[in-house]
């Protein structure tokens, strides 16, 4: 966990000239054409001749990032940034980091074994709770319950009872395989009942806040929090909402996305001192400069997740694509930073770490990433981050805030593509 272990407020940063080198502009202004058309190129249209093009783009756009990780080396080498591994904690540290109320569900893959480590207080129990093998099929469906929506309002309204039921059965399988023989305590009424969630690349899509127990979502009785490792998240500064400090709001005018203006627009209502950009002003720029010293980040777009390539996964500024790699030169030290596009929490498992936009966020200094799992509802995004924010704005923790939000989410739209796809991941 090189990467994230290391995390630092007080690392140095890539500098900001690093991305203007001659020899990078034009390939980052050729891949932003290629992912604008990737974007607009229907994944699921079976006609040959749309699949044959889908192909070659993202041949052409593999080819463009092997040339810019090449092009980037020679600068971030000469920039000197550190890499070092940070302080690991034993469990009695992780403890007191985490704080009373929280309980740590940790994985460890070994081979095809899944293992949890529960602790609660100052007991820690191990148990092989399933295999890869039985968690990948469930996995798979989860993906196909998601892309069913893309089906388009018609299908989705015309199935609206049988698409709930298979997600559902599906959610309480999940949680069969994964916290079965996991002794979780029962919440308990009146106190902050809060799950940090460790996990492995290898258990990336899990909605671990949906997942059934007892006929109910864990999100109904607890607070869940993600994180890379039990390190990362006994290291970042806890984040606690600052009236003083500045937020910035970015969103992009697609008529694709049309509620994404409404939803920066009513966080500037609800936040006092925002810096709110839409449009032509939603820029890279924009983000580096008001980013730095903000307390909340907000980015309201297009993102795109890259399987094969997870370090140019992106979200689409006004000005072009800003990837995974752009995202870990900024400084956004000790911010909440919310990337409310589609499948900005996806991560791609590298040499046994998730990489993605969430790891690189928290590289450039976040304290805690919302972000989602798969393609999030335009509508009903907007809705629940009004909600989120205003939760925060009352004290509450991220983490409570979101939980509030998506309960109230759940009123609205029972399924969980609609009030699930956002979680939090860093700082409880």
């Amino acid at each position: 966990r090189a990467l994230l272990d290391s995390v630092s407020t007080t690392a140095p940063r890539v500098p900001t000239e690093v991305r203007n080198d001659t020899a990078v502009a034009p390939l980052v202004a050729e891949l932003n054409a290629v992912y604008d058309e990737m974007l607009c190129t229907d994944k699921n249209d079976e006609d040959p001749s749309t699949r044959r093009r889908t192909g070659e783009l993202r041949r052409r756009a593999d080819d463009l990032q092997a040339s810019l990780s090449v092009a980037r080396m020679a600068p971030a080498a000469r920039a000197g940034q550190p890499l070092g591994l940070g302080r690991l904690l034993d469990y009695v540290s992780l403890r007191e980091r985490l704080g009373d109320g929280t309980v740590l569900v940790a994985y460890h893959v070994v081979g095809d074994d899944v293992i949890g480590f529960l602790g609660v207080g100052s007991r820690l129990v191990a148990r092989r709770v399933t295999t890869l093998t039985q968690v990948a099929p469930l996995l798979a469906r989860m993906e196909q319950h998601w892309r069913r929506f893309r089906a388009g309002a018609a299908f989705v309204q015309r199935h609206a009872t049988r698409l709930a039921a298979l997600v559902e059965r599906d959610l309480h399988l999940l949680a069969r395989e994964l916290m079965g023989d996991l002794p979780l305590p029962a919440a308990t009424c009146g106190t902050t009942n809060r799950l940090a969630v460790v996990v492995p690349p290898a258990l990336q899509g899990v909605p671990f806040h949906a997942l059934y127990l007892d006929d109910r979502p864990l999100v109904a009785d607890w607070e869940v929090v993600t994180g890379p490792s039990g390190s990362v998240l006994g290291s970042l500064p806890r984040w606690t909402y600052d009236v003083g400090r500045r937020s910035v709001a970015l969103a992009t005018a697609d008529p694709t996305i049309p509620h994404a203006e409404a939803e920066v627009r009513a966080l500037s209502r609800l936040l006092p001192n925002v810096r709110l950009h839409v449009g032509p002003e939603a820029t890279a720029a924009t983000l580096r400069r008001d980013g730095a010293c903000a307390g909340i980040v907000h980015l309201a777009c297009h993102g795109m997740f890259r399987p094969d390539n997870a370090v140019y996964s992106a979200l689409r500024l006004a000005d072009g694509w800003f990837t995974a790699v752009d995202a870990a030169t900024l400084d956004v030290t000790g911010a909440l930073v919310t990337l409310s596009a589609c499948e900005t929490g996806r991560q791609q498992a590298v040499g046994g770490e998730a990489v993605g936009l969430p790891r690189a966020f928290l590289a450039a200094g976040a304290a805690a990433v919302v972000t989602s799992l798969w393609m999030a509802d335009d509508r009903s995004t907007s809705v629940q981050m009004h909600d989120f924010y205003g939760h925060l704005r009352q004290g509450l923790t991220p983490t409570d805030a979101l939980r509030q939000a998506q309960l109230a989410g759940a009123q609205r739209d029972p399924h969980p593509y609609y009030w699930a796809p956002f979680t939090v991941t860093g700082a409880c």
